[in-house]
């Protein structure tokens, strides 16, 4: 499993996966397709909304921001670093696996028969 993988089932998909609204996970999804890349906010509108076939807000950019702080206090609830989730000023957001925290181990799965 690669190393972007292992994230994207720690933070999403596994056992301790992040408890996320659709729009947040929708968000952490889009940044974990391209990580240490700074998404543009029109790319990040696109992905949270238009790629769930919603109508983005007017408001959208503003609720992208209340979205990202959103993530960053979940990401530090959870013992990860929220400086990972970090803003390429003006309007670009990125995640940087980097130094999100200790990466994640995929532990196999074994199954008991009796």
């Amino acid at each position: 499993m690669d190393h972007v993988a292992a994230w994207r089932e720690r933070l999403l998909d596994g056992p301790e996966a992040l408890s996320l609204a659709p729009t947040e996970r929708a968000l952490l999804e889009a940044l974990l397709e391209r990580p240490g890349l700074a998404l543009g906010i029109y790319t990040l509108i696109d992905a949270v909304w238009t790629r769930r076939n919603l109508n983005a807000p007017l408001t959208a950019d503003l609720m992208l921001r209340v979205r990202i702080h959103r993530l960053r206090r979940k990401l530090a609830d959870a013992g990860l670093n929220p400086e990972a989730l970090v803003n390429d000023p003006p309007m670009a957001y990125g995640l940087n696996l980097d130094t999100l925290g200790t990466p994640p181990v995929k532990r196999p799965r074994y199954s008991v028969t009796l």
